[in-house]
């Protein structure tokens, strides 16, 4: 079982300690690829009992929490309609620093799992700026262009958030 419930894990879930929040980006990457997020005492009782328990009745109560049950739900069906499927992605970093090149890498491919088509300015619909970078002056003025932070909020609650508060206009 022991096996088992490593690859489990690997399948789908990932454990949060009730009580202490998990690395912010990871959790982020599981709930767009509607992962549980699972207390650890899941395995334990269900490594005892010899079988995997139910996981509603052991998902770890993290703020996340609400986000991941609506990515499930969407991801499990047929009808679901990913976040941003309706969206074409272009995410621009021109900080040229290397720990913000790896943060767009990362913003790339949580916009691509939750359904967004990652493009080239040329054909985005929706700009995401990272590294504090300011609004691309080739992007076409009607692209909307927003911090990264819209997306990690977005992803938390999995909706599509008023973008506002974090337009990017300079």
């Amino acid at each position: 079982m022991l096996k088992g419930a490593v690859r489990k894990l690997r399948s789908g879930y990932r454990l949060c300690p009730d009580g202490r929040q998990p690395t912010h980006l990871v959790i982020l990457q599981a709930i767009a690829n509607g992962a549980w997020l699972m207390s650890p005492v899941w395995v334990m009782k269900s490594l005892h009992a010899g079988r995997w328990l139910p996981e509603q009745d052991f998902e770890a109560q993290v703020r996340f929490s609400i986000g991941a049950s609506r990515a499930r739900g969407c991801k499990g069906t047929l009808q679901g309609k990913q976040l941003l499927e309706d969206f074409r992605i272009f995410v621009c970093d021109r900080s040229g620093d290397e720990s913000s090149r790896s943060n767009a890498d990362i913003i790339r491919s949580l916009a691509s799992a939750l359904g967004a088509q990652v493009v080239p300015a040329r054909g985005c619909t929706l700009c995401i700026v990272t590294g504090g970078s300011g609004r691309p002056s080739y992007l076409a003025r009607t692209v909307v262009a927003v911090e990264e932070e819209w997306l990690f909020h977005s992803i938390e609650k999995y909706e599509v958030l008023d973008m506002s508060k974090w337009l990017v206009t300079s």
